[in-house]
């Protein structure tokens, strides 16, 4: 997965996943500044194509949707295969469950590693997590969205190079919530206060050096006082 201030960026980069406020998926075209589509939110974005959303929905069985990155059709729903349970517990935490997808002609590959759960006691060596992490890979045909391949643990081979991020360095802004580094910008998710008494959610992007913004878009509101009902007669 290429994070993302509050969701996912696609593989080629031109379209950004924000989960706002756990009700939708909204996505942005990241060139224009342009809302694309938004969506109710069944569950978490962990990773993105060119083509294809993967969405993670938790159940005690997780699901593993597949959406239409430029729409937001919902193309299939499958079993996520070899997921373990703790993982819908810790969707939407980008530091507990890390996702990658590719397309390889008419097959979605879906790799994933999910941090071991720590409930206290002892605590895990780093060594041990790093050599025996749980994760696994799903190969999907995009024909009829059947599973062909399911592979998890040591069989799988999967393996995340997950310090190798780039993080942002500049001063956060007023209501900053997240920052990502993707390419030659920076993309900053934040609130700010409005005259109603609500929070505006914004995506702002800005240069690499995060000195220049380059747009902004809004992309919904919380909070926001209603005004009086009217009066019963």
């Amino acid at each position: 997965m290429t994070s993302f201030s509050g969701g996912v960026i696609s593989s080629d980069g031109t379209v950004g996943i924000v989960h706002v406020t756990g009700t939708e998926l909204v996505a942005v075209d990241l060139t224009l500044g342009s809302e694309m589509w938004r969506n109710p939110a069944t569950g978490w974005p962990v990773a993105a194509t060119g083509h294809y959303l993967i969405v993670l929905q938790p159940k005690a069985d997780p699901v593993l949707q597949v959406l239409d990155l430029r729409s937001g059709d919902l193309l299939a729903s499958v079993d996520w295969r070899g997921l373990p349970d703790q993982a819908g517990d810790i969707a939407g935490h980008p530091e507990a469950i890390e996702c990658r997808a590719r397309e390889t002609g008419a097959r979605l590959v879906v790799e994933w590693q999910v941090a071991p759960r720590y409930s206290g006691g002892a605590a895990p060596r780093q060594e041990d997590v790093q050599r025996h992490p749980d994760s696994g890979r799903l190969t999907i045909s995009t024909s009829d969205w059947r599973i062909e391949k399911a592979r998890s643990g040591e069989d799988a081979a999967v393996q995340f190079d997950l310090d190798d991020r780039p993080a942002p360095e500049s001063p956060p802004l007023p209501g900053e919530v997240a920052r990502t580094l993707a390419g030659d910008r920076q993309y900053v998710l934040r609130t700010e206060a409005q005259s109603d008494g609500g929070q505006a959610i914004k995506l702002d992007a800005m240069n690499k050096a995060g000195t220049d913004k380059i747009w902004e878009l809004k992309l919904g509101e919380v909070g926001a006082r209603r005004g009086p009902g009217p009066l019963r007669k």
